[in-house]
């Protein structure tokens, strides 16, 4: 039973944490906090249910992470060009957001491509 209720609540967790990840995209810059608590979710869950998968979703949290905290650094210096605004340069920084995103959302995929159909 006890069994049971475990994997019924991780499971919320699961797919609310990919929620997340998707609804968070419709707008990337409002939606970055839904799109690294999603994140974190998952990673939480992975390691929960000690998933073989849990170190690369590690490394997709913490790349969002990294972006994302960037994101804000950036954004609460008034953002890039403009006079007195961030060199265009330093918007390398945020690159870790997106590509953390794509490469989670390619776990998710892969995960549900290889489950097996009952």
């Amino acid at each position: 039973m006890e069994k049971e209720l475990k994997a019924g609540w991780t499971n919320v967790i699961h797919y609310l944490g990919s929620a997340l990840l998707v609804i968070g995209a419709v707008d990337p810059l409002e939606g970055s906090v839904l799109i690294t608590i999603g994140s974190g979710l998952l990673t939480f869950v992975a390691f929960k249910n000690r998933r073989k998968d849990r170190n690369r979703l590690i490394a997709g949290f913490i790349s969002i992470l990294v972006g994302v905290f960037f994101l804000f650094l950036f954004s609460s210096f008034g953002g890039f060009g403009g006079p007195n605004g961030i060199a265009w340069g330093w918007s390398v920084l945020i690159l870790p957001y997106p590509a953390g995103w794509f490469y989670t959302i390619g776990l998710l995929l892969a995960r549900l491509k290889a489950k097996p159909k009952a």
